[in-house]
């Protein structure tokens, strides 16, 4: 079975586990009549109703590595399934160092009209100023940032740059100012990434979740844990 629909069957299987095994019980303790088993199957097609109207499109989703998967190197490779945590998203501001899963913005599909989904990590926030020193480490609100999850320092020197779109960047004294709405987010694969640095910035509310966990493959799993570490929120 395809990784992708074989932790969306788990999901799936414990939802409907647990509407069954309160009908169970409830039946057990006579709270039910006998033909109450048929309110067992009824619960477990609520079970699987309330997944797909409730915790798939809200809560929880299972996806894949979206677009180009080297991008997100070496933390995330391209057959890794991810959890993307939809609540977080949706009621809480994204921070620096999360990774976030979200519809490619028009200026990236514009360039590269295949894009439909892209995951990439928050870098800066409404109000940051970022730019590169000349050993391509990034620095916001000129403190350097320590980053142990990239796969090397950005070579696309100086940044910002003459090479760079001053007016989608939002460019000024020589550095990125991210504006109110708006999200400043890379790869960490910094030279093999097609983000912000590229199409500009990205609005909130094209968001769709926060990278909370790899679950595919198995000897890959684990908590996703936030970046930028010794900074504030």
């Amino acid at each position: 079975m395809d990784p992708n629909g074989a932790s969306v069957a788990v999901l799936l299987l414990v939802l409907v586990g647990f509407c069954v095994s309160v009908r169970v019980w409830e039946w057990r303790r006579g709270q039910l009549e006998p033909s109450g088993l048929r309110s067992v199957a009824d619960s477990a097609l609520s079970g699987v109703a309330l997944f797909f109207l409730l915790v798939r499109p809200f809560v929880v989703e299972v996806v894949g590595i979206p677009g180009d998967g080297r991008s997100m190197r070496p933390g995330f490779h391209e057959r890794d399934r991810i959890v993307a945590n939809k609540i977080g998203t949706r009621y809480c501001a994204p921070r620096r160092g999360d990774v976030i899963i979200f519809r490619a913005p028009p200026a990236a599909t514009d360039l590269r009209p295949g894009q439909k989904r892209l995951i990439k990590r928050v870098i800066g926030l409404p109000g940051d100023r970022i730019r590169a020193d000349q050993d391509g480490h990034l620095l916001l609100n000129g403190t350097s940032l320590a980053e142990p999850y990239v796969a090397e320092p950005m070579r696309y020197l100086p940044f910002p740059g003459p090479n760079h779109n001053s007016l989608a960047l939002n460019v000024h004294q020589g550095e990125v100012v991210v504006p109110e709405g708006k999200l400043f987010v890379l790869g960490d694969n910094r030279n093999a990434s097609y983000d912000s640095s590229q199409w500009g910035f990205l609005s909130l509310d094209l968001i769709e979740g926060k990278a909370s966990a790899v679950l595919w493959p198995p000897q890959r799993a684990r908590l996703v844990r936030r970046g930028l570490a010794g900074l504030s929120p």
